[in-house]
């Protein structure tokens, strides 16, 4: 799941800045920081998706919901004080570290519990494993951007999806052992 999911994110905000700046154009340059901060969320979250739906299916859902609440309690709080200072970025950043510090570490703790893997283990298979990946993403990225810019929103898509597609095969052909491809076709040919 996170060779799939990773890839995405770590696009999105290698092509944030020339993504915003063709779909909104200049006087927007502001939002390009706070957007990549939210995405950046996203790498820590992908890891709980799979994780927190299986523990809810378990039935614990009390756990979550206090981890939820502390999550939310510091958000406002860290929100309100960085306004100010900051301010969009100090919202944003009051809402992206509580979700990283806080929501993250104690939401993984309490799945890796419930399913009973160890953070080694989850560490080499979700993390690890996937460094690689994460590392030829953000070179091709950041390759694509200096051979080609785009000069509007739809062409910055298709590129942006050019290069996922290519870490996409990358990621299977190369990054993958046999016997995971053959459980992906499995799950692809239903």
């Amino acid at each position: 799941m996170m060779m799939v999911f990773a890839p995405a994110v770590i696009i999105t905000i290698i092509f944030a800045r020339l993504f915003i700046h063709n779909w909104l154009g200049p006087g927007f340059e502001e939002s390009i920081l706070p957007a990549q901060c939210l995405i950046a969320f996203w790498l820590f979250n992908g890891t709980l998706q799979i994780g927190s739906g299986l523990a809810t299916a378990k039935g614990y859902v009390k756990v979550f919901f206090k981890i939820t609440l502390l999550n939310a309690l510091f958000n406002v709080g860290l929100s309100l004080l960085l306004v100010k200072p900051l301010g969009i970025l100090g919202v944003v950043l009051g809402t992206t570290i509580p979700m990283i510090l806080v929501d993250f570490p104690l939401s993984l703790y309490q799945i890796l519990k419930i399913v009973k893997v160890s953070f080694k283990d989850f560490f080499n298979l979700a993390i690890k494993k996937n460094l690689w990946l994460y590392l030829f993403t953000v070179m091709l990225s950041v390759l694509a951007l200096q051979v080609f810019k785009p000069t509007n929103v739809f062409l910055t898509i298709a590129q942006m999806g050019v290069v996922y597609g290519l870490v996409m095969a990358a990621g299977f052909f190369i990054f993958l052992s046999s016997k995971e491809r053959k459980e992906i076709m499995f799950m692809i040919k239903f």
